[in-house]
């Protein structure tokens, strides 16, 4: 029934030792001789029958092999580190000067950008086209002029919002949308 698996009749990609999803089924997979059924096993993900299909021995690679794909994870894991770091000064920062966003942006070196105006179906282009941004717009916090939560447009882009002008909704007169 594995979601992950069941496709390949429950059979796993090949995993190494430290890299699995749960210590327990780590630890049972590791007692087990090729061919061998494990007793029901249960993990956070539920119950388990494990069998060990087959085991191949570790390879060491040489450095000269590996050295591009090192410095990529490396990079990755650097780049992370700092995207939690900033974003850590963000949150903070925004929470504890909820009427401005130019604290947190001074302090972090980065522009506060504006959007135009628009409704709570959002726009067709640009940030008020996110409809995370959207919502975070139109919620009562940040209606009542505090800054937003940080919101995560992707991966790489969080953001944190304030409405710096808001016009209350209203009915258009006839004559301009008597076309329509």
């Amino acid at each position: 029934d594995d979601v992950l698996s069941a496709q390949q009749g429950g059979a796993l990609a090949w995993m190494s030792r430290g890299n699995n999803l749960d210590p327990q089924f780590e630890q049972v997979v590791s007692s087990l001789k090729v061919g061998e059924v494990s007793a029901p096993v249960r993990t956070k993900y539920g119950f388990h029958l494990i069998k060990l299909l087959g085991m191949k021995p570790s390879e060491l690679q040489p450095f000269g092999k590996v050295k591009r794909q090192v410095q990529d994870t490396l990079s990755q894991q650097k780049a992370e580190q700092i995207l939690a770091a900033e974003s850590d000064k963000l949150s903070s920062l925004t929470y504890a000067n909820p009427n401005t966003l130019s604290v947190a942006a001074q302090a972090l070196s980065v522009p506060v950008k504006t959007t135009e105006f628009f409704t709570r179906d959002g726009s067709h282009e640009g940030m008020a086209s996110n409809p995370k941004f959207v919502a975070a717009a139109f919620s009562p916090d940040v209606i009542r002029g505090n800054n937003s939560d940080m919101i995560s447009i992707n991966p790489q882009k969080l953001v944190v919002l304030r409405v710096q002008e808001r016009t209350p909704a209203t009915t258009k007169p006839f004559s301009e949308v008597k076309d329509k």
